[in-house]
């Protein structure tokens, strides 16, 4: 009897998620402190405060986001985020840069530059938002409560974004705007950027730069 050969199916032939982290898990994983694919409400907010977000604010935003993300990836109330199901977290109101699985949309990614003024190496606040309006919430699937909860949601993770990241100055209508660079917001998509600000902010707590 001949050899039964088996035809070879890939992991997306297969409906399989990849087996490597995605752009989006790789960025969930930041919090994930002891690393056994959850993020505690702890977690959240004692990585926040590492990035340097005033302890008031630190708690306030992971408490949202715990409970948001860990209904979302848990598909119960929960306090504890899912790092595996964190692409079940996606919601209206977001820039769409990762797809339904956590892969990175380099398509997406440029759409962000592509509707902003010149110069397009870097990006408003004002600039951000106004492509999270763009996309919207067309299919409204969780209804118009949902819809603006998840709007609100989405402005919050912006203004905190740019309070933490925000790296350089943009000129519109004469006057200068905090932006963030195309380098900087790619690395933030790519998972790297909270890792790259913590370090910073712990040599400059060992320096004495700033107070802890």
């Amino acid at each position: 009897m001949g050899t039964l050969i088996r035809p070879t199916v890939s992991a997306a032939e297969a409906g399989l998620r990849p087996v490597r982290p995605t752009a989006l898990e790789r960025h969930a994983a930041f919090f994930d402190t002891n690393g056994d694919g959850f993020v505690t409400l702890r977690e959240t907010r004692q990585r926040l405060a590492d990035l340097g977000l005033p302890a008031p604010l630190a708690l306030f935003f992971s408490l949202l986001v715990n409970v948001f993300l860990g209904y979302l990836t848990r598909g119960r109330l929960s306090l504890e985020i899912e790092v595996k199901n964190i692409h079940r977290g996606k919601h209206p109101f977001d820039t769409d840069t990762f797809d339904e699985n956590g892969t990175f949309v380099a398509r997406a990614f440029d759409d962000i530059f592509r509707r902003s003024a010149e110069p397009r190496d870097r990006v408003t606040e004002a600039e951000l938002v106004k492509v999270l309006e763009w996309r919207g919430d067309p299919d409204r699937p969780f209804g118009l409560i949902g819809s603006g909860l998840s709007k609100a949601f989405s402005l919050l993770e912006v203004r905190v974004l740019f309070c933490l990241a925000a790296d350089c100055e943009k000129q519109l209508h004469g006057e200068p705007h905090p932006a963030i660079s195309r380098k900087t917001l790619q690395r933030f998509f790519d998972g790297k950027l909270f890792y790259i600000l913590a370090r910073r902010r712990r040599i400059k707590l060992a320096l004495g730069e700033i107070e802890g």
